[in-house]
C-alpha cells in the first residue's frame, strides 16, 4: 500500500506540474500576451517532457499573430504533437480552427484538412466541447468574425463598469479582495491594479476619461481646436501652437496609468502560476466570477470618435490656412515725402544724400523685390541737415523681429556715445518702433528711431533740439511722436483694388 503511494505521488506531481504550465500560457494567451505564451510553452514542453495541451497552446500562440509565418509554424505544432497523441481533442480542435479559418487561395491543401480534422473529432468525442468548437468554425467559414476586444478595451470597460457601482476607494477595495481570492485570474487582477492607480491622488485627473470617455473627449478635442484657432486669432507666434498639446496629456497619461497597472497585473498572475510559488494552485484552479462580456463598440461610440476627430483636425486645418493667409498677406505701401517739415526745406543737393544713396544700395533690397528711399530736412542755404529719414518699402514678411533694433546696434558700432533705448508707441501702422539717444563725435545730441513691419522698415534720425529735447535728458513722447509723425509722412498704405489684393 505504502509502495502504491510511493509510485503514484511522482505521477501526480508530474500531473500538477503539466497544469500548472497550462493555467500559466492560458492566462499569458488571454492577457494577450502571444509571445510571452510561446516561450513559456516551449520551455515547459522542453523541461516537463511532451504533453498535448502544451502544444495545443503553443500552436494557439503562433496563430494568435494572424500571420502567414506564425500559421505555418502553429501548422508544424499541431503536427508534431499529433504525432505524439493522435487522439488528442484539443490539438484536433485548434488545428481545424486554424484549416477552416484559412485562405482557399494561398493555402489550399490545410482549407481542405480542415472539414476531414472536423469530422475526426465528431467520431472521437460527438458533442464535446472541442467538436463544438470545430463545428461553430466550419460554419463560420467564410463568414467576417468579430474581434475579440484588445486588452485596453477590456481594461477600461471593466473599471467604467466599477466606478458606475461605487466611488473609486470602495471599488478599489473590492476589486483588490476578489483578485486576491483568484489570483491566477488575470482579468481580475487588471481591474484591481487599474482602479488601485485611480484611487491614488494623482487619479483625480484621469477619473473622468475613464467614467465618461465620450464627454470627456469631446471637451478635451474642443480645448484642443480652441488653441489651434487661438495662435492665428491673436497673431501669435507659430511656436506656441505647442501649448495645445497640453490638452493631451491627460489621455497620454491615462494611457501610460492602463499600460502600467495591466503589466504589474500580469507579472503578479505569472508569480501565482509560477512552479513553488505561494498563490500555486493545487490542483484544478477554481473558477472565478465571471466578468461581464465586453460589447463591441456602439453606433454612439463610433459617432462619438468621428466627432473627436472633426473637432480636433478642423481647427487645426482651418488655424493652418488662417495662420497662411496671415504670413502671405503684408500692408502695401507707396512713398512720397513733402518738400517741407517744422520749417525746414527738404534738401535735394548735398553730401548727405550720396551718403543715403550707400546705404539704400548696401541694404540689397532687390533681393526682396524692395524699393529703399531716403530723405534730408535742414537748412537748405546752408546745405546743414537735422532730419533724414530712410527705409525701404516691399515683402518684408521674413524680416527678424528684432530688426527694430539693428540702429542701436550700429550705433554701439560706431565711436557715438549711446543711451539707453526705449520702445514706444509705433502707431497706426503698427509694427515695432525702438528709439535711441546718441551723441555723436561733434558733441550734437542726436536721437534714432528705427520702425518694422511686414511691409517696410525705415530708421528716422533727428537732432535732440528738434524734437524740443535738451542736453538734460531726453523727451520720449516728444521723440516718439516726431519719429511717428515723419513715418506717416513718408509711406502711405496703397488703398486695395481687385488687382493688388491677394498679391505676394
Amino acid at each position: 500500500m505504502q509502495a502504491d503511494a510511493e509510485e503514484t505521488a511522482p505521477a501526480r506531481a508530474d500531473s500538477d506540474a503539466y497544469a500548472s504550465a497550462r493555467a500559466h500560457v492560458e492566462t499569458l494567451l488571454r492577457d494577450g500576451e502571444a509571445a510571452e505564451a510561446r516561450r513559456a510553452a516551449r520551455s515547459a514542453l522542453d523541461d516537463l517532457g511532451p504533453d498535448g495541451g502544451l502544444y495545443a497552446l503553443l500552436g494557439r500562440g503562433h496563430a494568435a499573430e494572424d500571420d502567414d509565418d506564425h500559421d505555418d509554424r502553429a501548422e508544424l505544432v499541431y503536427r508534431e504533437g499529433l504525432a505524439a497523441f493522435p487522439d488528442h481533442l484539443d490539438i484536433l480542435a485548434a488545428y481545424a480552427e486554424l484549416c477552416l479559418n484559412s485562405d482557399v487561395v494561398e493555402r489550399p491543401g490545410r482549407y481542405r484538412r480542415g472539414p476531414e480534422l472536423a469530422e475526426r473529432l465528431r467520431e472521437l468525442a460527438p458533442g464535446s466541447p472541442q467538436a463544438l468548437s470545430a463545428e461553430q468554425a466550419e460554419n463560420d467559414r467564410g463568414r467576417l468574425l468579430p474581434r475579440e476586444p484588445s486588452a485596453d478595451r477590456v481594461q477600461r470597460y471593466d473599471a467604467r463598469q466599477a466606478l458606475a457601482a461605487d466611488d473609486v476607494r470602495t471599488a478599489a477595495h473590492r476589486a483588490r479582495a476578489l483578485a486576491a481570492a483568484h489570483p491566477h485570474d488575470g482579468r481580475l487582477v487588471v481591474r484591481a491594479e487599474t482602479l488601485t492607480a485611480l484611487a491614488r491622488p494623482g487619479g483625480a485627473v484621469l477619473r473622468p476619461l475613464v467614467r465618461a470617455p465620450l464627454g470627456a473627449n469631446l471637451v478635451l478635442a474642443v480645448l484642443l481646436g480652441a488653441a489651434h484657432l487661438t495662435v492665428p486669432a491673436l497673431h501669435l507666434p507659430g511656436w506656441t501652437r505647442l501649448f495645445s498639446l497640453l490638452f493631451l496629456l491627460p489621455v497620454c497619461l491615462l494611457g501610460w496609468t492602463l499600460r502600467g497597472a495591466r503589466h504589474r497585473a500580469w507579472a503578479l498572475v505569472r508569480s501565482a502560476l509560477a512552479p513553488g510559488s505561494p498563490g500555486e494552485p493545487v490542483g484544478p484552479i477554481p473558477p472565478a466570477p465571471s466578468l461581464a462580456p465586453v460589447p463591441p463598440f456602439s453606433l454612439r461610440e463610433k459617432w462619438a470618435a468621428v466627432l473627436v476627430a472633426v473637432v480636433v483636425v478642423g481647427p487645426a486645418l482651418v488655424a493652418a490656412v488662417w495662420a497662411n493667409a496671415q504670413y502671405r498677406s503684408y500692408p502695401r505701401y507707396e512713398v512720397s515725402a513733402p518738400e517741407g517739415y517744422l520749417g525746414m526745406d527738404r534738401l535735394h543737393d548735398s553730401d548727405t544724400n550720396d551718403i543715403l544713396a550707400s546705404m539704400m544700395e548696401s541694404w540689397e533690397l532687390g533681393r526682396t523685390d524692395g524699393e529703399g528711399f531716403g530723405y534730408l530736412y535742414g537748412d537748405a542755404e546752408r546745405g546743414e541737415a537735422a532730419i533724414v529719414v530712410a527705409g525701404g518699402i516691399g515683402d518684408f514678411r521674413d524680416m527678424p523681429a528684432n530688426m527694430a533694433s539693428a540702429v542701436r546696434q550700429g550705433l554701439l558700432a560706431s565711436a557715438s556715445d549711446v543711451g539707453d533705448s526705449w520702445s514706444p508707441d509705433p502707431g497706426r501702422y503698427g509694427g515695432r518702433m525702438e528709439c535711441t539717444p546718441f551723441t555723436n563725435l561733434t558733441g550734437l545730441a542726436w536721437v534714432a528711431c528705427g520702425w518694422t513691419d511686414k511691409g517696410s522698415f525705415g530708421t528716422v534720425v533727428f537732432l535732440a533740439e528738434e524734437a524740443g529735447e535738451t542736453g538734460n535728458g531726453t523727451d520720449h513722447d516728444a521723440a516718439a511722436e516726431l519719429a511717428r509723425d515723419l513715418r506717416q509722412l513718408v509711406v502711405h498704405p496703397v488703398q486695395e483694388t481687385p488687382e493688388t489684393v491677394g498679391e505676394v
